[in-house]
């Protein structure tokens, strides 16, 4: 608190955008990808409110004497240049914190700022905090001058739609619902669709725990494909695209919204994004999954574990060198590389039953994948194909597989999508956690022998 003190106290700083900055505190927006999951959308947001009103409490003189020293005087000159607008940027946050108790003074000071600002960049400021006391007569009147002043100007009333429909009140949907049935309001706009509809979307009140919000959002994207598919499948994004951050209830809540958006008829852009976000928000994720279900000529018997992962021992009916080209993994290569699953089930959040070792696995030269779909099996990785120590081919290896749990046996563009994205999402946390738990010591690389038949079948392979 004391060196927020000293920012709004600063007066050595010439650049004033600087210490305006340093005061914002970092939007919702912005928190969520970086806090943990789970995450209660609503409860982040009050959490940030509060330290907000703490901060406006325990600096209040301070900030009420910066804020009436940057307040021009009456018949001052309005100068459009570099410092002038870092000190309106400077003032208008000070007023931010100053609103943020929501009192009568609170909002006197607001409709002031409102009705003596000169420029756009001051009166949206004041505007924006008094649709959040949408009850108090200064904004009941600052929302008719706004429109009014506004003059039919398409930006200007984007912004008396956008300020409104991202207002900080409980109730922002039924106020959502009433803006969409403004005279002004058309979706067939997009400017005005996203000053409405997307802007809620992105708000923290979207994600109400009784749902409505994504009812909201189920009832819309089909209304505005029709209309604008582009549109559409960017609000489909912005609306589901942090599910994997969020609590459970939630995200069973976004799962059966989606569930309904894959069963309509959309465009090809929607459609793809919804599609996607099916393929990532199928149940099996977290549950067990499946790479190389026994085959005919392949098959498998638990042999024991490594740190609680289950190993299995591969081996073919027709007798030991009938596999091809195998590698018997070492103990101690077992146990590096169930550290580095297990690391990997940490950073995706699975269970740790969800993957097994296979050892003495046949390498195929073809490069044929074994990924298969039968969700009694675990996810299954072949000890030979990389030492653990190349985890970051392990981790390109696991989204492969959970691709192909949600998408099939197939390697058409939506595997390659679902798998990106699953990279994607996960790099970060897999990056941070490879940093934190390095292998103790990287197994060497080693060289496997080749059967007499293996090398039978290549040479026939290539003669053909």
């Amino acid at each position: 608190m004391d060196a927020l003190r000293r920012t709004v106290q600063d007066r050595e700083t010439e650049d004033l955008s600087l210490i305006a900055y340093a005061l914002i505190l970092p939007s919702e927006s912005t928190l969520i990808p970086l806090a943990q999951p789970p995450i209660d959308p609503m409860r982040l947001h009050a959490a940030r409110n509060r330290v907000r009103k703490l901060i406006a409490a325990e600096t209040a003189e301070d900030l009420r004497d910066r804020y009436e020293e940057l307040t021009p005087e009456e018949g001052e000159a309005y100068t459009i240049d570099g410092p002038n607008a870092s000190r309106r940027r400077l003032r208008n946050v000070l007023l931010a914190y100053l609103a943020a108790p929501g009192t009568a003074e609170a909002a006197a000071r607001c409709g002031a700022h409102f009705r003596s600002a000169r420029g756009m960049t001051d009166k949206e400021a004041a505007f924006s905090l008094l649709c959040s006391m949408p009850d108090s007569a200064e904004a009941k009147e600052a929302v008719e001058v706004f429109l009014a002043e506004a003059k039919g100007d398409a930006n200007v009333i984007d912004k008396w739609f956008a300020s409104q429909a991202r207002a900080d009140v409980d109730d922002l949907l039924p106020r959502v619902r009433q803006l969409m049935e403004h005279p002004e309001f058309t979706l067939k706009n997009p400017n005005r669709l996203r000053s409405v509809v997307s802007v809620f979307i992105g708000s923290p009140q979207f994600h109400l725990a009784d749902g409505s919000g994504y009812d909201f959002a189920l009832e819309m994207i089909p209304k505005v494909d029709g209309l604008n598919p582009q549109v559409a499948a960017g609000m489909a994004n912005c609306a589901f695209r942090t599910w994997q951050k969020l609590d459970q209830d939630r995200q069973e809540l976004i799962r059966e919204r989606v569930k309904a958006l894959q069963k309509m008829s959309l465009s090809k852009d929607t459609a793809e994004i919804v599609s996607k976000m099916q393929g990532l928000l199928t149940p099996a994720l977290p549950a067990r999954s499946v790479r190389c279900p026994p085959v005919p000529e392949r098959r498998l018997s638990r042999c024991g574990s490594a740190r609680r992962v289950c190993v299995f021992q591969a081996s073919s009916p027709a007798g030991p060198g009938a596999l091809g080209r195998r590698y018997e993994a070492p103990e101690r290569e077992l146990d590096e590389l169930a550290a580095v699953l297990l690391n990997l089930v940490a950073v995706f959040r699975l269970d740790a039953d969800v993957v097994a070792i296979v050892n003495g696995d046949e390498l195929e030269d073809d490069g044929e994948c074994h990924h298969g779909a039968r969700r009694s099996w675990p996810l299954l990785f072949s000890a030979g194909l990389r030492p653990p120590a190349e985890t970051g081919f392990w981790f390109g290896e696991f989204c492969h597989a959970l691709a192909h749990r949600s998408t099939g046996p197939g390697h058409g563009a939506r595997h390659s999508r679902v798998m990106q994205i699953l990279m994607a999402q996960h790099f970060d946390d897999y990056a941070r956690s490879v940093r934190q738990a390095p292998l103790r010591e990287p197994v060497p690389a080693r060289r496997r022998r080749r059967s007499s038949s293996s090398r039978r079948s290549r040479r026939s392979r290539r003669r053909r």
